[in-house]
């Protein structure tokens, strides 16, 4: 796989961006208006890398509760999400090629845990979350991306993801584990930022230290008042 070196400080911000810029408007709804809202975040928070977010706008089109298993698989590989995916990368590809472009998508196990209520899932669920996945992938992938970033909350789900990993070695894509839980390293994947590299909710409230370890994963809480989080941001760099 392409192991690209990786911003000293992965900032995703995706969900305070939706806060403090659009009133909590979700600006995936209008893909015309991508490169704007990625230009306006990335002038606010210098992110390291031009990261769509697909696990966060997931939400937005299935909250969690409303759909069951096949539903959800139904909703990964057909092609309103998978059109919603693609027309943001296609708006933002190329808009800023000072970072690299980034998708964000959720692991089988977090998808399971949060949109399914399922906290130890089978691993037949795992296995028909992950294949949909990789069609997500395979139906989006524009050679403009250079990370594909995968959420995850299960540790031991990450090594049902070989099909996902052999596309996007296909790809030549740089693939990077976010999972607290993770190992220092994982089969397939690049990079991991595990609990010695992922900022701790606590950090933007002053109870808890940032990690030591670079490069790390910052994920800014939606509801963090602005001026602190430049601060704390600038503490971080």
């Amino acid at each position: 796989m392409s192991a690209r070196e990786l911003p000293p400080l992965w900032v995703s911000g995706f969900a305070y961006g939706r806060r403090v810029l659009r009133g909590g408007d979700d600006p995936w709804e209008q893909p015309a208006s991508l490169p704007m809202f990625q230009r306006e975040l990335g002038d606010l928070l210098s992110p390291g890398a031009e990261d769509l977010d697909a696990d966060a706008t997931l939400a937005g089109v299935a909250p969690a509760g409303t759909v069951d298993a096949d539903d959800l698989v139904d909703l990964l590989e057909g092609d309103g999400f998978q059109s919603r995916v693609a027309d943001a990368i296609g708006a933002v590809a190329g808009s800023n090629p000072s970072r690299p472009l980034a998708l964000t998508l959720p692991g089988a196990g977090r998808l399971a845990r949060r949109y399914l209520g399922e906290d130890a899932p089978d691993e037949d669920l795992l296995d028909d979350l992950a294949m949909a996945l990789t069609q997500v992938l395979r139906a989006v992938y524009r050679s403009e991306l250079a990370f594909l970033v995968l959420r995850e909350d299960d540790p031991a789900a990450l090594a049902l993801h070989e099909p996902l990993v052999n596309v996007a070695a296909h790809y030549d894509l740089s693939l990077c584990a976010v999972c607290p839980d993770a190992p220092d390293t994982v089969e397939g994947f690049d990079h991991v930022y595990n609990h010695d590299r992922i900022v701790p909710a606590g950090y933007w409230t002053g109870a808890a230290e940032a990690p030591a370890a670079s490069p790390a994963y910052a994920e800014l809480p939606a509801d963090l008042n602005p001026e602190s989080a430049l601060e704390k941001l600038a503490a971080l760099r």
